[in-house]
């Protein structure tokens, strides 16, 4: 592609509006995801992901300065 394509409005605003909808979908996707989640699973889950988040901040905490 080139450059003064991207530089138009028309482009620009075509490239928001791809966007938008784009993150539309996803949030609806995820919803209806969350919908499905029992809350056994929700709770499984969050424990693995406090424990990810634990150990990542382990790692960084002891990550050698270079």
């Amino acid at each position: 592609m080139d450059q003064k394509n991207q530089e138009t409005p028309d482009y620009q605003q075509q490239h928001q509006q791809q966007r938008q909808q784009q993150h539309q979908q996803q949030h609806q996707q995820r919803r209806k995801a969350e919908e499905r989640v029992t809350p056994e699973t929700r709770q499984r889950l969050t424990k693995q992901l406090s424990k990810m988040e634990t150990k990542e901040a382990a790692t960084r905490h002891n990550k050698p300065k270079k």
